[in-house]
């Protein structure tokens, strides 16, 4: 609403893959978290889906929201 645009969104999260990985960049591996059950069922729903686990966990959040089917 803000933007004035439909899908904006959709647009700011077209451009999230590229701040995740800057982000994981400037962090490092042992201050990563291992083991996550959440994360588990998410990588056991992109075995079916394939999906990436990014549109994954976004098409289960806002698959109703304009552009989001496209996932």
């Amino acid at each position: 609403m803000l933007s004035g645009k439909d899908n904006a969104l959709f647009q700011l999260y077209k451009n999230l893959p590229i701040a995740v990985k800057d982000y994981l960049k400037t962090v490092e591996n042992n201050q990563l978290v291992k083991e996550n059950s959440a994360l588990d069922e998410i990588n056991s729903e992109i075995k079916i889906s394939k999906r990436t686990i990014l549109d994954q966990i976004t098409f289960e959040n806002y698959s109703y929201y304009l552009g989001f089917d496209k996932l």
